[in-house]
């Protein structure tokens, strides 16, 4: 066993962030202890150990010993960040379900129920489909400890409300784990239910969609029983047999250079596209009974944020208030996020976890839980034109006419009595009255952070107040005229609405800056600020040098590599520079 130093760690913390995680799990283990404790404070450390661990643990020697200590040091440290008031972020939880999942498989359940118990206590609703796959990993728990009951009522859940399930790409997944849950509880309807839902929905994993096509020859006993007799619709059961043909032809060798499965798989997908997204307000029975809602009433279903989307959104929103001023409008989202939309009159929050909710209560339902920006960047890739406020606003069933008439700018809506606690602090912390700059120190997504923004803030403390807004503990950041801002969102935000300019990464405050009509200089990557600041008339988007980097904007995300650099930082922002914005600022 060796010890760590500070050099150590730093180079484990890197090698976690790239995603190297066999890499990381060697190194750590031939720490010490006390070394493996230190190391287990750093969230991409703990995903990659708990990813690696999970997948892997049936090929780890003494399986149950290692299982018992690496348990016990995770308990501790997610214990630890309990101990400091530090919410666990998405990461550890991600790892977490990740390290059960590989527990439940190898039946170590005594350890998987304390894994799920330190998750739950992390208040994981704050992501929800991290927390869709901790549920469903605690029916599949529920089951191999006979509680069928507790395991039938979580299966039910999602089986029946879609729209709880945020990641389209990862919802057959979830799907597949809850069947073979009601499955063992005699739930067979609802099985049918997801079990056509994996056959009807767009994805792009075919070795699972082959696994839905052989399912349903099991239950059906032979496809042409499925297609001629199956309950579900015809439109589901002839997407069944394109699919059925694109695999058996996949399954024939001399047809592949021939490239009959390529267009096959072509034909299937761009089926199913259509028979999904043909048209707005898109409601999908796998009964053939279409249940009737009530006259006057729309439900708009979005199950995760992030704060610029649900910002963003707003203005559609108002936009369907004014069409349909008659009407009652319940955008149902997490209660986590209820208090960014207070104030809101053109729309009803509720709880989109309420089991009240039945979509078949609504005249109509708009669905933002299967992410329609993600779908149209997917489309447009590599040359993204549409806005997200344009794309959220057309799955609502707003045209363009209408939404220009009704207005781009997103709405956010601060109190009197939050206006004027912001102005008592600001004049606490101003009183030489200097020029406030509101910078945001990262993006919810690290690929979008901009790694020189402090170096900016130093330099503009030098004139000006700066506050740093983040909501964690933000590191450094100690110089005279800068303040750090760590409150709660809605204070956060009054205090946000009294700065002179907002400079910020791609993220919610660009967004935030816009609903409260202030200047703001964006920072863009990966992503393309003319085409997300287009409606933004203050705003102002600084971007790479095209001559540099003609590769940006790339529209990756956290979970690949930039194509440039072969790892996960994004090299184009680095080439953006303090005097670039300083610039920006003077023009």
């Amino acid at each position: 066993m060796m010890s760590s130093n500070n050099e150590d760690l730093s180079t484990l913390k890197h090698l976690a962030f790239e995603r190297k995680y066999e890499t990381v799990f060697w190194i750590w283990s031939h720490f010490d202890k006390n070394s493996k404790q230190l190391a287990l404070a750093d969230k991409y450390i703990v995903s990659a150990l708990c990813y690696y661990a999970g997948m892997n643990l049936k090929s780890i020697a003494n399986i149950d010993v290692f299982a018992y200590e690496f348990q016990e040091l995770l308990a501790e440290a997610t214990e630890a960040m309990f101990s400091k008031k530090i919410a666990l972020p998405q990461e550890w939880l991600e790892g977490l379900d990740c390290w059960a999942e590989g527990l439940l498989d190898q039946y170590l359940l005594s350890l998987a129920s304390d894994v799920l118990n330190l998750a739950d206590a992390a208040q994981p609703q704050r992501f929800p489909s991290v927390r869709q796959a901790l549920m469903a990993s605690r029916a599949k728990l529920d089951v191999l400890l006979g509680n069928l009951k507790k395991a039938e009522s979580a299966a039910l859940n999602f089986a029946m409300r879609p729209y709880l399930l945020p990641s389209r790409g990862n919802r057959p997944l979830l799907y597949r784990r809850f069947m073979s849950v009601l499955l063992s509880v005699g739930r067979i309807g609802e099985y049918r239910t997801l079990l056509w839902r994996g056959i009807y929905e767009v994805y792009s994993d075919d070795k699972l969609r082959f696994w839905f096509i052989q399912q349903v020859k099991s239950t059906y006993k032979g496809n042409i029983a499925a297609v001629l007799f199956a309950e579900a619709p015809v439109s589901m059961r002839l997407a069944f047999l394109i699919q059925l043909l694109w695999m058996k032809a996949a399954n024939i060798s001399l047809l592949r250079p021939l490239g009959i499965v390529k267009v096959l798989r072509i034909t299937a997908l761009a089926f199913l596209y259509y028979l999904n997204y043909r048209r707005p307000n898109q409601i999908h029975y796998v009964t053939r009974q279409k249940p009737k809602g009530k006259v006057g009433t729309i439900l708009v279903t979005r199950a995760m944020g992030g704060l610029g989307d649900l910002l963003m959104m707003t203005a559609g929103l108002r936009a369907l208030r004014k069409k349909y001023p008659q009407e009652i409008i319940h955008f149902a989202i997490p209660k986590a996020f209820f208090s960014l939309l207070e104030g809101n009159d053109d729309f009803e929050c509720i709880d989109i976890e309420a089991e009240s909710l039945q979509t078949t209560d609504y005249a109509r339902w708009y669905d933002l839980t299967d992410c329609p920006a993600s779908r149209i960047e997917t489309m447009e890739f590599p040359t993204i034109k549409s806005n997200r406020i344009e794309i959220f606003a057309a799955a609502m069933g707003i045209s363009k006419k209408e939404l220009a008439k009704y207005g781009y700018t997103p709405k956010y809506v601060i109190s009197a009595d939050e206006r004027k606690v912001a102005e008592e602090y600001i004049a606490n912390i101003n009183p030489n009255n200097k020029k406030i700059i509101g910078i945001q120190a990262n993006s919810a997504e690290t690929y979008r952070n901009w790694l020189q923004i402090k170096e900016l803030a130093f330099t503009l403390s030098q004139d000006s107040l700066v506050l740093v807004f983040n909501n964690d503990a933000i590191e450094g950041y100690e110089a005279d005229n800068i303040i750090k801002v760590v409150q709660p969102l809605r204070a956060s935000f009054a205090i946000v609405a009294q700065c002179d300019l907002i400079i910020s990464p791609d993220s919610s405050f660009v967004h935030l800056a816009a609903a409260l009509s202030l200047p703001a200089i964006g920072i863009f990557g990966p992503t393309s600020g003319k085409v997300i600041s287009r409606h933004y008339l203050k705003s102002k988007a600084i971007m790479p040098n095209k001559t540099d980097f003609p590769c940006s904007p790339c529209y990756r995300n956290e979970n690949l590599v930039c194509n440039l650099a072969g790892n996960y930082t994004s090299v184009c922002l680095a080439n953006i520079t303090p005097t670039d914005v300083l610039t920006a600022m003077r023009s």
